[in-house]
């Protein structure tokens, strides 16, 4: 994937959030509130969190393909990811957790035990990392889940399961590498932007444009993701009569 094809790629993310700007905007809320939410569960939240979100992820892409062919999303859809094969389910769910487990050994390496108790813990107890620590631990993160960019695509518009989805989507991964450094690089200026925010804003504007930033950035994210994937993998383009 060439760069003429990525800024296509942009272009068409734009085209589909201004088809239904406030379904996608109630999508994206309701996603945040249900794997934000999950967090609050003591010991197991932050694995529930994962688990959920990269199920319910992969799940909008079916909402974007159904975007691009003219018709509305319905967010109702969003429960059929649960009805995918389990071989499909833990393919996603183990693509999302290893880049957690990235992070996590980067925090051991440099902190010890104690830098990880608050994924672990009750959040409402449990200090969070340092904020150094903490951005470094979501950068390896992001870094980490790079290969696994095009897996959800590969079993929601795919329809592959297993390590079918896994081969594919770090395959399509590899030889669209120039998309995944664009996503990196938008990624790392999201971060870099809510971590200068808190610091220089009051603490209740900040918040409240940590928040609006990080609903839009979710909304382009997971828009632009489905576009770079229709072209990434070859029977997706097809199927969404992309070029």
């Amino acid at each position: 994937m060439n760069l003429t094809e990525i800024a296509l790629s942009a272009s068409q993310a734009i085209a589909l959030l201004a088809a239904f700007p406030f379904t996608w905007l109630l999508l994206v809320v309701v996603f945040l509130v249900l794997v934000e939410g999950l967090m609050f569960i003591p010991y197991v939240g932050f694995i529930a969190k994962i688990c959920i979100a990269s199920l319910v992820a992969a799940q909008v892409l079916v909402l974007f393909a159904a975007a691009s062919a003219g018709e509305p999303p319905q967010l109702g859809r969003l429960v059929e990811v649960f009805w995918l094969p389990l071989s499909a389910q833990v393919a996603l769910v183990a693509c999302a957790l290893l880049p957690f487990l990235a992070g996590l050994a980067y925090l051991l390496a440099q902190g010890g035990v104690e830098s990880i108790a608050f994924f672990f813990g009750n959040i409402l107890d449990t200090r969070p990392p340092a904020p150094r620590l903490f951005f470094v631990f979501k950068s390896v993160m992001y870094v980490a889940a790079l290969p696994f960019t095009f897996v959800a695509a590969a079993v929601t518009l795919q329809g592959l399961s297993g390590w079918d989805a896994v081969a594919q989507g770090v395959l399509a991964a590899a030889a669209n590498w120039p998309a995944l450094l664009v996503l990196l690089a938008i990624s790392f200026a999201f971060e870099w932007s809510s971590v200068k925010l808190a610091l220089l804003s009051p603490r209740s504007i900040g918040v409240a444009l940590a928040g609006i930033m990080l609903v839009a950035f979710l909304a382009w994210s997971f828009s632009f993701v489905y576009a770079l994937s229709v072209r990434a993998l070859p029977a997706a383009m097809q199927t969404q009569g992309l070029s």
